[in-house]
């Protein structure tokens, strides 16, 4: 059995910062459709909860990036109910854009909720 290997896990440095703040974050991942390849099987993200919203929002840490849909942000869950061509995805930062197309190959299957009580 190979490495099971995901994209850089930005989301972890900025989930337990957001911790010290106390603000409720958590590190959600999804997996390829694809054949795996033991360099990008999956993608790490983090989704931080809005107590004003009520409601989580996702963020792309590697990518800089979030995800929207009629310009409301969106969790990993809702992102599953739309096509990748339904979902803005807009960055929040300087950075050039990346091609996102590969990620409608992408499943959420599991989470790592940080809590710590």
């Amino acid at each position: 059995m190979g490495i099971l290997f995901f994209a850089p896990e930005a989301g972890r440095p900025f989930n337990k910062l957001l911790e010290k703040y106390n603000v409720k974050s958590r590190v959600v991942k999804t997996l390829t459709f694809d054949d795996w390849n033991s360099y990008d099987n999956g993608h790490v993200l983090l989704e931080v909860f809005s107590e004003k919203m009520d409601k989580w929002f996702l963020y792309d840490i590697d990518g800089q990036k979030v995800f929207k849909k009629n310009g409301n942000r969106l969790s990993l869950i809702e992102i599953q109910s739309f096509s990748m061509e339904e979902i803005e995805i807009k960055s929040i930062s300087n950075q050039p854009n990346i091609d996102y197309g590969s990620f409608n190959k992408y499943s959420s299957i599991m989470e790592d909720i940080n809590f710590n009580p």
